[in-house]
């Protein structure tokens, strides 16, 4: 990647709205320079229109491309998406979802229990083939932007309609693979996408639809009814009390649902792993982060709204709904800024937020204020467009770094000599060599130590409990798989605030080095056998 684009990473910007900013005045000095007016059908709107439909356009066929090329490769890009898949597993042999502070197994996230369940049923019916695992959210995420696309040129025109849902996808494409990975996210983004359409769907069965997204969406993440909370709004304008009520109670009956349903879904674990999380507070620099990209992300709607006001009255957002998708946005900006989140939760309002500004812009004339508009377009999407090809180009760029082929053929080697064992994936200094992990959990029937879910309890000041412990020196696994070139379990906490502290402390270690010695050495991993296992 050149360096020029390397500056445009989150990573060393991140600043959308200053860049918006700046592309904005830059390209008024030089229209103003070179006397470039906008009027109807001369060059310089001409031109502007074009922009604003290519860019958007290939950016949603880019989406579409990127996604579906993830979707087929084995390799992860986060370090916690081989999590999704390892914890479904367990959901789907039976054991608990979300096990208790005091249990061995210490695996726990505070994503709700439709995080895992598509990916549990995915896995059962296809099987545990990483790729298996990553088409959940690859279809999600398409499939989004394929709703948003028929919603919104059913109501303003197939033009729009492709420059709009190209500008949900070029802010998706922002954030790396967010839009399509295997975490809650996608299903979050598909979940808007379909309660957008039943808030706006005429028939009498819309409630229904409304209702169990909205539930779905309760189910994926705690922060779930804020999303739902526009909608809602907007549903109750176009229909009765009767059917909004209605809504809301299928939408209740949807979240209790998979705690009824599942033995091993305890609400009351859930609701404790949620509780602890709660507590570790608001990270200033994050909330900064997630204000800047609220108002940024607004700006188009809000440029709408205004011309709207100036012309006539609001033909389609109104104040009520208009206010709710605010309140919804500010929330989510708030609970995105405890450590470890940031402006990525926004995601699943991007929909709702093109949808609206496309339909406002199909209903206002730009008669006398066209240069302020197609300049503003430009820069906005410009940015949009800057962030995100840098983005991706890095995305891209460190997937095709990974090595999954080879560890995949060595970890299946490896279970499949010694098919009775219980084999586990070991933590050392280079974690993105157990990204195979869930094929071992799969055929393991166990997860004992999930290196994020721990890092997520450590900084809740939830330590590693004594039974944990008591299962190393049981030899409850038989096998350790640690990637080579590193000290078994040496890892450190990369949250900041935790200044660099040991994942698994002394006392786990002691009864590690206690209980297990290498025995042996595969292409990649260390093989730390239990002292007392026969086979």
């Amino acid at each position: 990647m050149p360096d020029w684009l390397q500056l445009f990473t989150l990573a060393r910007f991140g600043r959308p709205l200053v860049l918006f900013a700046a592309l904005y005045a830059g390209l008024l000095l030089i229209a103003q320079g070179l006397r470039l007016r906008f009027s109807a059908g001369g060059m310089a709107t001409r031109a502007a229109r074009i922009f604003l439909l290519v860019i958007p356009a290939a950016a949603l066929v880019s989406f579409i491309c990127i996604a579906t090329w993830y979707a087929g490769d084995k390799r992860y890009y986060d370090f916690a998406e081989p999590t999704m898949p390892s914890v479904a597993s367990m959901l789907e042999s039976g054991k608990p979802l979300y096990p208790p502070p005091d249990a061995p197994e210490q695996y726990a996230h505070i994503y709700g229990p439709m995080a895992f369940i598509p990916l549990a049923v995915a896995m059962r019916l296809f099987g545990t083939d990483l790729s298996v695992t990553k088409s959940v959210g690859t279809a999600a995420g398409i499939l989004a932007l394929f709703l948003l696309f028929v919603g919104l040129k059913l109501r303003a025109g197939t033009r729009l309609a492709a420059i709009f849902t190209g500008e949900c996808a070029i802010l998706l494409l922002v954030f790396r693979n967010a839009a399509f990975w295997s975490r809650p996210d996608s299903l979050e983004l598909l979940c808007v996408s379909i309660g957008l359409c039943a808030a706006l769907w005429r028939s009498r069965a819309g409630w229904i639809v409304l209702g169990v997204s909205a539930g779905l969406l309760g189910n994926l993440k705690f922060s779930g009814p804020l999303y739902s909370l526009p909608l809602f709004v907007l549903f109750l304008e176009r229909a009765d009390r009767r059917r909004v009520i209605l809504a809301v109670a299928t939408a209740a009956i949807v979240f209790v649902l998979p705690f009824v349903v599942f033995r091993n879904i305890s609400f009351h674990d859930y609701r404790t792993w949620i509780l602890l999380s709660a507590g570790n507070g608001i990270d200033g620099s994050t909330l900064r982060q997630n204000i800047e990209w609220v108002l940024y992300v607004m700006a188009p709607l809000g440029v709408a709204l205004y011309f709207s006001v100036r012309q006539h009255p609001l033909t389609v957002l109104s104040p009520p709904v208009a206010i709710s998708l605010l309140i919804a946005v500010c929330g989510v900006a708030v609970l995105a800024a405890k450590p470890g989140s940031g402006p990525y939760h926004l995601l699943p309002f991007f929909p709702v937020i093109a949808f609206f500004t496309g339909m406002q812009i199909h209903h206002l004339r730009f008669d006398h204020d066209r240069t302020s508009v197609y300049l503003a377009a430009v820069a906005f999407t410009s940015a949009a467009a800057l962030i995100a090809l840098a983005q991706q180009a890095s995305f891209v760029s460190t997937v095709r770094q990974i090595d999954a082929i080879g560890p995949i053929a060595d970890v299946t080697r490896f279970s499949n000599k010694h098919p009775d064992a219980v084999i586990q994936m070991g933590y050392s200094s280079d974690e993105r060599m157990t990204f195979v992990r869930p094929l071992v959990v799969a055929r393991s029937g166990m997860y004992l130590l999930d290196q994020p879910a721990i890092q997520e309890h450590q900084l809740a000041g939830v330590d590693l409990p004594p039974a944990t412990l008591n299962a190393l020196r049981s030899c409850t696994v038989n096998y350790w798989l640690i990637p080579k070139h590193g000290e078994p379990f040496s890892a450190i906490n990369r949250y900041p605030m935790t200044e660099g502290r040991a994942i698994f402390g002394s006392d786990f270690r002691r009864a590690f080095f206690d209980s297990y010695r290498r025995s042996e050495s595969t292409e990649y991993f260390d093989v730390w056998a239990c002292m007392t296992a026969k086979e």
